[in-house]
């Protein structure tokens, strides 16, 4: 097989490295982190608060802070994902944010 058709076939180092930057990962969930809607209709920001795992499901309690209701509400752990219909990471809160 030649080199052209490989890397076709198979990718370049560098055409992996730029996809990499262009989506970096979400972090593991933790508490204190600030999430946002992956939904482009929606700027809604959240915090974690706590999670828990209820009858062997995980899920998320979650405070709106964008807008700035305080509105507390649940989440499944699997929808901090980056993906659409989720949350993707926006920042890890620190002692200045409380």
């Amino acid at each position: 097989m030649n080199d052209v058709l490989k890397n076709v076939l198979c990718g370049t180092p560098q055409m992996t490295q730029r996809q990499d930057k262009e989506k970096p990962a979400n972090p593991s969930l933790a508490c204190w982190q600030v999430w946002e809607e992956v939904d482009p209709r929606s700027s809604r920001q959240v915090v974690v608060v706590k999670i828990v795992n209820e009858a062997g499901v995980n899920r998320a309690q979650i405070r709106c802070i964008k807008p700035m209701n305080g509105r507390f509400t649940w989440a499944r752990v699997d929808r901090f994902n980056g993906k659409r219909g989720g949350y993707k990471f926006v920042r890890q809160m620190t002692e200045r944010d409380f």
